[in-house]
């Protein structure tokens, strides 16, 4: 859903001749992807046409429960991330849309500091994928750019290295929705979040014209939600247990703290 428009603070990129930037793989089968869940527990959704930018559908994430916004894929030695969108954001063979892709990741399930842990993007005014920290939160997360980069992969927009555009062969936007993929070693990905399994991550995906915060579209959540909400982590009924959780693994009511009515919280009997 569409962000607000703000003022937005730059963000400090990497030296490009970082020793990462070489970094290339091999895509994966499209069986290989799973589904990133949103919000719900359900694959992420998000409408066609709620972007800010019209006219220019490249910045519009689009998807529903058949066809998701988002996936992720892993071999245990690179990590993939990919967006459906409703137009390519590649302009040329040399030349990306003047876009960034953004994969907001909640990576320790503490969602008390209001905004994400790392994000995973396309900068496509630079030609790099990048991974950087967000260690001074803002928890207007919509507006909250990250750190400088721990990692930077070249990503030219011919598609020859980290990041690609492929047909998804769904037509959720105005026309032919297409793929973006990204990718990095996820050995660097273990070393800056400490998390092996990316199953355990929340995301949020974003689109923007500045590299940095998502000014263009935002996936599955509005900018004015909290942060715990938008990646899923709110607790409606307070009794210690994410609505998620609850719905997914405890299946308790979210919004009654005693489902079973015995007098004991639903939080209270799980732990």
């Amino acid at each position: 859903m569409s962000p607000p428009k703000k003022t937005l603070r730059a963000v400090f990129l990497a030296v490009l001749s970082s020793p990462g930037l070489a970094f290339g793989a091999t895509w994966p089968a499209d069986a290989d992807w799973s589904p990133v869940v949103g919000p719900t527990g359900d694959p992420l959704e998000d409408p066609q046409g709620d972007h800010t930018a019209p006219g220019q559908d490249a910045f519009d994430i689009v998807g529903d429960t058949t066809d998701p916004v988002g996936f992720y894929a892993t071999d245990g030695t690179t990590l993939w991330v990919r967006v459906r969108l409703a137009e390519s954001p590649q302009q040329s063979a040399s030349k990306w849309t003047s876009f960034s892709f953004m994969a907001m990741m909640e990576t320790d399930a503490d969602t008390a500091d209001g905004s994400y842990d790392f994000s995973l993007y396309l900068n496509g005014i630079d030609d790099i994928v990048e991974l950087a920290p967000n260690t001074a939160k803002d928890t207007d997360w919509c507006d909250d750019a990250p750190d400088a980069p721990a990692f930077a992969y070249a990503a030219p927009p011919d598609f020859s290295g980290n990041a690609r555009v492929v047909a998804a062969g769904t037509g959720l936007g105005l026309g032919a929705d297409q793929f973006l993929d990204v990718q990095m070693p996820m050995a660097d990905f273990v070393a800056a979040t400490g998390v092996a399994d990316p199953s355990e991550i929340s995301m949020v995906y974003g689109t923007s014209s500045n590299n940095s915060t998502p000014n263009k579209d935002v996936s599955g959540a509005d900018c004015g939600a909290p942060w715990e909400v938008a990646v899923g982590f709110g607790d409606t009924d307070g009794d210690g247990l994410s609505d998620v959780l609850e719905e997914t693994v405890t299946f308790t009511d979210p919004l009654d703290p005693d489902s079973d009515d015995d007098g004991l919280d639903d939080g209270a009997e799980v732990n």
